[in-house]
């Protein structure tokens, strides 16, 4: 099957894609309207007058194609019995009642398959080419790496790729996307792909403009880590990703049983119809199976979240100075071999502006941006703000006073700093699972910011506005990704394991609601943490280098924030560890910072059997 979200009329729905056989060409049919339409067809006199099959009950589907994958294997089952009678009932029965149900593809707007992913997780250096093409690199470390994108970077097939003005030039690439479709948690590699709803094609991007403004002097890009540290790399590059309609998705989810053997798929990379790049999905280190058991030996994956698996060829195939590329035939494309192809007219501001005036883009670039507003939930208030409100969870790394003393890291004026999924939030007062993979846990104090109001392009004088308030939180990081490292490493793959060790479920506790209090106020408050059997630590806010409203002002540069999303200013320099052996079932973690209030969280050991160990150890 073909699984599409798209918008028609203003009203955004979503269905199966198939050939209509008398007009041959492509239909998207809502699976709801089918499903009514073909009760209503069951007349007295006609073949199916006892005998229409029935699909959902009372014919009510779910009105997204996420909550549809909620339905998990269920709900494909339904939906597959679904198609069969349709393609039977159009070429055989009443095809005319169908042109009730569906709409010709050219004919509606296609969005992004999920339009707002909660994970979309995009792989690095997932190919052998990062290695064949580096006469220095003498190892890999074969584990997973990437970036978390916020949903407002998402567009879908024929939507607009942006580019801001003096951000550099622009490169791309195709790369594989795959689509959850259950619920899982410490999944083993041989049931990996019982989790994988299908397939879809993402054209993954970047942009320089973080880079253009952390840089004080003019350094080689790949000497940043030398200079001063890996993050400062990472916001460079992967914030870069994150930029607003900067991904490309779809153009619609091809499921699984279509697909064959994924890894067998040759991938193209376009630019106005013309070939830019030819790979294959074998050209990858790691496959589907083993980052599914990777990613959930800390962290669930949810229904209609997405990882895409890295670039298969050329990384950032990039265009020619020369090019002029700007305007709605100037598209850059990629396919996948039985999956499908996706493409995005490019919008550079460097040469101009070619959209027209009643373009809805003027409104805001992003599609998800747009739909927030078009909702009227562009702002949230403290009475209605909910853990389930933070699409997004954003840490801010390496920004306290002494960190240059204690870890050799020099300050900048703009932070460090990652997105993460929201799964890693907790309220307080929950009981946290430490993972079955998990050894010693750093535990700190932090304070964080939730965000009020979609916020774009920030200054100093509106930034404090677009904060709804402040909390402590309760930062666990698990060591264990340190572990797998076999030396020689590179800087990245140093300093992934801080960002992925605090991505477990729950693993960053805050209040049920964030407190509003001035901006000067919280700027020197004490903070205390105390770990039950362990020790306390004692710190202030005042050593923060960058504040919450001076990181607002940099990250939406060209990031949009939603409201209700999650912002840590990271941790301090007092921070205490727990060893792997003294972690303890019911050890209590408390936190407070003054004049916010106190956070605690209890701990709890896995049963769970570690799905993270050597392959040729797992039981098949």
């Amino acid at each position: 099957m073909k699984l599409a979200s798209f918008e028609y009329e203003n009203r955004q729905s979503w269905g199966i894609v198939l050939n209509n056989p008398a007009e041959n060409r492509l239909w998207v049919y809502e699976p709801e309207k089918v499903d009514r339409q073909l009760q209503h067809s069951a007349t007295t006199t006609n073949g199916y007058s006892v005998s229409m099959p029935t699909f959902m009950p009372d014919c009510v589907w779910p009105t997204t194609l996420k909550e549809f994958l909620e339905l998990e294997d269920e709900g494909m089952k339904v939906l597959s019995r679904l198609e069969t009678f349709l393609i039977r009932f159009l070429a055989q029965s009443d095809e005319a009642r169908m042109t009730y149900c569906g709409y010709p593809v050219e004919d509606v707007q296609l969005l992004s398959p999920i339009p707002d992913p909660r994970l979309m997780w995009g792989l690095v250096q997932n190919c052998p080419t990062f290695i064949r093409a580096n006469p220095a690199r003498h190892s890999t470390n074969l584990f997973p790496q990437g970036h978390q994108r916020p949903c407002g970077s998402v567009v879908g097939n024929n939507q607009i790729f942006f580019h801001p003005k003096n951000v550099g030039k622009l490169a791309y690439n195709v790369e594989l996307g795959v689509v959850i479709g259950k619920k899982g948690r410490n999944i083993p590699v041989n049931r990996a792909l019982e989790y994988v709803a299908g397939y879809t094609v993402v054209i993954d991007s970047s942009m320089a403009g973080y880079e253009k403004q952390m840089y004080t002097e003019k350094i080689n890009h790949y000497d940043v880590a030398k200079k001063y540290d890996w993050y400062i790399g990472a916001t460079c590059s992967w914030a870069g990703k994150m930029a607003d309609a900067h991904c490309t998705v779809g153009p619609w989810i091809t499921t699984k049983e279509e697909i064959g053997n994924v890894y067998d798929l040759l991938v193209y990379t376009r630019m106005k119809g013309k070939n830019r790049d030819r790979a294959h999905t074998s050209g990858t280190l790691l496959g589907v199976e083993r980052v599914i058991t990777w990613y959930s030996s800390f962290a669930t994956l949810f229904p209609g979240d997405i990882i895409h698996m890295g670039t298969l060829g050329t990384d950032g195939v990039g265009l020619p100075e020369e090019c002029c590329f700007n305007g709605p035939t100037d598209t850059i494309e990629s396919e996948i071999e039985a999956v499908g192809e996706v493409k995005s007219p490019v919008l550079n501001l460097n040469f101009g502006d070619w959209r027209t005036k009643d373009d809805p883009t003027r409104i805001h670039i992003s599609p998800a941006v747009r739909k927030v507003m078009a909702d009227g939930k562009g702002e949230i208030s403290i009475k209605d703000w909910s853990l389930d409100s933070a699409r997004h969870f954003w840490t801010v790394f390496k920004n306290y006073k002494s960190a240059e003393t204690n870890e050799g890291i020099h300050m900048l004026k703009t932070p460090r700093f990652l997105c993460a999924p929201n799964s890693a939030l907790g309220i307080t007062g929950n009981t946290v699972e430490i993972p079955p993979r998990a050894n010693d846990l750093e535990i700190s104090v932090e304070l964080a910011a939730v965000i009020k109001k979609l916020a774009n392009k920030l200054t100093s004088e509106n930034a404090q506005e677009h904060i709804l308030g402040y909390t402590p939180m309760i930062s666990i990081t698990d060591s264990s990704f340190d572990d797998i490292l076999v030396e020689p490493t590179t800087f990245q793959e140093k300093g992934l394991p801080l960002v992925y060790g605090r991505w477990a479920d729950g693993f960053n506790t805050v209040l049920e609601k964030p407190v509003n209090i001035d901006r000067k106020e919280v700027s020197k408050l004490k903070m205390k943490l105390n770990v039950e059997g362990i020790g306390c630590a004692d710190g202030n806010t005042d050593e923060y280098y960058v504040d919450a409203a001076d990181s607002l002002v940099f990250f939406t540069s060209y990031i949009t924030f939603f409201p209700g999303d999650v912002v840590t200013l990271g941790h301090t320099g007092n921070r205490i560890v727990i060893p792997r052996d003294k972690v303890k079932d019911g050890m209590k973690i408390t936190a407070e910072i003054e004049k916010l209030g106190t956070v605690c969280v209890t701990l709890k050991k896995s049963d769970a059997r570690d799905v993270n160990v050597p392959f040729n150890q797992l039981t098949l």
